[in-house]
C-alpha cells in the first residue's frame, strides 16, 4: 500500500494510504513490538504530512532496539526532508545507505540524498549522489531524473544532457507518466527549494 501511494501505481493514491495506515495500526494492536510496526507507521503519517507523529512513531522504533533496519533511518530522512529540515534529513538517509549497500532500493536511496544535498545548497555533493544513484545495479528512472537536474543546475549541459536521453530510452513516456513531482510535502521550506529543481526539470524537457 505504501509503494501505491508513493509510485503512484493505483488509481486511489489516497486510497492507499488509508489502507497502509489501517493494516499499520492494526499490526500494531496485534503486536506492538513487532519490527518496522511502528516505522511503517511513521512513513504513512509522513505521507500525510503530520511529521510530528511520524517522527514520534519513528524514534518508538528505534527505542525498541531496531536500529540495524535501514527503514526506519530512511524515513527519518525521509520526514526530516519533507519538514523543509534537509540538513537533519543527511545523517539519517546516510546511515540507511552504509546499513544496506545492496539494498534493491539503493538507488532511491542515493536519490533522496542527492535531494537533500540539493536542498541544503551543496550542489557537489548533490551531483555525486546523484550519480551513485544511476550507477546502483537497478537504477531507478527516477535517479536519472534527479541526475539530469542537478547536473543542470551545476551547469554542466553534456550530463544534463546524457541522463535525460538516457531516462526517455528507458521510459520514453516519462514526462507524461510522472512530470518529476514530489507531492508528500506542503512545507513551504521544502516547496521553495523544490522549485528550482522543478524548474531544472522544465529546461531540460522532463516536465
Amino acid at each position: 500500500y505504501l509503494l501505491e501511494r508513493s509510485e503512484g501505481w493505483g488509481a486511489d493514491p489516497e486510497g492507499a494510504l488509508d489502507r497502509a495506515e489501517a493494516a499499520a495500526r492494526r499490526a500494531q494492536a496485534i503486536d506492538p513490538h513487532h519490527p518496522q510496526v511502528h516505522a511503517i507507521l511513521g512513513a504513512v503519517m509522513a505521507m500525510r504530512g503530520r511529521y510530528d507523529e511520524a517522527l514520534a512513531a519513528l524514534e518508538t522504533e528505534l527505542a525498541m532496539g531496531y536500529r540495524s533496519d535501514p527503514f526506519v533511518h530512511e524515513w527519518r530522512g525521509v520526514t526530516y526532508l519533507l519538514m523543509g529540515k534537509p540538513e537533519q534529513a543527511i545523517q539519517p538517509l546516510e546511515t540507511a545507505i552504509w546499513l544496506s549497500p545492496h539494498d534493491a532500493r539503493l538507488s532511491a536511496l542515493w536519490r533522496t540524498l542527492a535531494i537533500a544535498y540539493l536542498h541544503v545548497g551543496d550542489l557537489c555533493h548533490a551531483r555525486d549522489d546523484a550519480w551513485r544513484a544511476v550507477r546502483t545495479p537497478r537504477p531507478s528512472p527516477r535517479a536519472y531524473e534527479t541526475l539530469a537536474a542537478v547536473c543542470a543546475m551545476y551547469g554542466d549541459s553534456e550530463c544534463s544532457r546524457k541522463a535525460t536521453t538516457e531516462l526517455l530510452r528507458i521510459e520514453p513516456r516519462y514526462k507524461a507518466l510522472r512530470g518529476g513531482e514530489d507531492v508528500w510535502s506542503k512545507a513551504p521550506e521544502f516547496r521553495t527549494e523544490q522549485a528550482d529543481y522543478m524548474e531544472s526539470l522544465r529546461k531540460v524537457g522532463l516536465r
